[in-house]
């Protein structure tokens, strides 16, 4: 609410001291929100929000209840898990650091195969729990949660340049937020099903593909390096 009550327009008019520049490289495109769902990047974006989220968050409602299982004392599954806060901020810093060394488009394909190297090592948790499986696991699927947000966000705003940008990356973000809540209930629906979290993961594994697939195949994205 405080926020709300600055003087945006006045910001946003600059100083009358200083003369106004176009900015170089943005020209306003005229995509619309319309125009925009028409073009085959809006909903290969779209497709990767929706099913990055559905597998990372399939997996993210059950961590503590599987560690438990998997023979971790309680208290020690919820800290090992709380980490994942710490390292998603380097996660996210990281894959934005290589963004500028590797280009974009690889440095989303690296973090996905983090995420799918995190994934195995829950897995194998299970038959090993030791502390370094627990550790690798945390670090390779915990700091991606999220770190591919800022890159895609790049992605969608320099290929629908223009006023309308704000309203057609908010419409592309709502599959993650689809993505996320259709997530945590298929994962705790999957497992009650079976009274087992080995097909949660495999959901969760097979989401995570299908998140990355747009990179792989999708002709806009695959020229975002």
């Amino acid at each position: 609410l405080p926020l709300a009550l600055l003087p945006w327009r006045r910001f946003a008019s600059g100083s009358a001291a200083l003369a106004r520049t176009a900015p170089v490289g943005l020209v306003d495109q005229g995509w619309t929100l319309l125009a925009a769902m028409r073009h085959h990047a809006f909903w290969a974006l779209f497709s990767t929000f929706f099913f990055t989220a559905i597998g990372m968050y399939a997996i993210s409602a059950q961590v503590v209840a599987y560690l438990v299982d998997a023979g971790f004392p309680p208290l020690q599954a919820a800290t090992a898990w709380g980490f994942s806060g710490v390292v998603l901020v380097i996660g996210m810093l990281g894959v934005s650091w290589l963004d500028g060394v590797i280009g974009r488009r690889p440095s989303i394909l690296v973090s996905y195969a983090l995420s799918i190297t995190g994934i195995a090592m829950l897995w194998l948790v299970k038959w090993y729990p030791n502390i370094w499986m627990l550790t690798g696991f945390v670090v390779c699927f915990g700091s991606m949660i999220g770190s591919r947000g800022p890159l895609i966000t790049a992605t969608a705003m320099s290929i629908f340049r223009g006023e309308r940008v704000g309203t057609i990356y908010g419409t592309i973000s709502i599959g993650s937020g689809l993505g996320s809540a259709l997530g945590s209930w298929c994962g705790g629906l999957i497992h009650d099903m079976t009274n087992s979290y080995d097909l949660v993961l495999a959901f969760a594994l097979v989401a995570v593909l299908l998140g990355m697939i747009p990179f792989l195949v999708v002709p806009a994205l695959r020229q975002r390096q």
